[in-house]
């Protein structure tokens, strides 16, 4: 579903559901895989490069993935395991052609969160049913949740029509691994509408 209540602004609405069944595993069992899936998004956009030009863009996704096996002989359940997870993300930026140049600032923040993953395993076709049954966890680190801050600058040079030189800076902050700090050099030559040669760097 896609909306556009107001100019500028556009709001979407995914959803998928699928059930399919799993593969190469002993034909003792019967082994699915159902997901469900929900995605929000939202985009705005206001103003021009000339006068300056911000744009938003936020989307949140939720996945639930349900894994289960089933004992062929008996149809009870061998084995559930939960794969849920969300993640979030919020972009805000502003280009403005200056001159010759067109300059881009920005930040961004995104989160993810690992949710449940917990299993329960209640048959194995080497041992018959277990008793009791085995439980775990798919993660290390159960309920895992990671955030990323980042902030950049770009800035887009045409000294001549032909030619076009960019340089940026991004810097993140994660807090799994501390800050990072990257840059991109790049320059892109167009004699003719045909013919393009580029060069483009990134440091670490």
């Amino acid at each position: 579903i896609k909306a556009r209540p107001i100019d500028g602004l556009t709001l979407q609405l995914h959803y998928a559901k699928s059930e399919t069944p799993f593969l190469f595993i002993p034909n003792t069992q019967d082994a699915h895989i159902d997901n469900r899936n929900l995605t929000l998004a939202a985009n705005y956009e206001a103003g021009n490069l000339r006068d300056g030009k911000l744009e938003a863009t936020a989307f949140h996704t939720r996945d639930k993935t349900l894994e289960y096996e089933v004992e062929n002989r008996t149809e009870q359940l061998g084995y559930l395991e939960h794969q849920d997870g969300q993640i979030s993300n919020i972009l805000l930026k502003g280009v403005k052609d200056v001159g010759s140049h067109t300059l881009a600032v920005g930040v961004s923040g995104q989160q993810e969160d690992m949710g449940d993953t917990d299993f329960i395993r209640y048959f194995s076709f080497r041992q018959g049913f277990l008793n009791p049954p085995q439980t775990g966890n798919l993660l290390v680190t159960p309920r895992a949740e990671y955030t990323d801050y980042a902030a950049f600058v770009q800035d887009v040079w045409h000294p001549t029509p032909a030619l076009e030189l960019t340089a940026g800076a991004r810097r993140d902050q994660f807090d799994q691994f501390g800050g990072h700090s990257n840059y991109r050099a790049a320059a892109v030559y167009t004699p003719e509408g045909r013919q393009q040669t580029r060069a483009l760097t990134d440091f670490y």
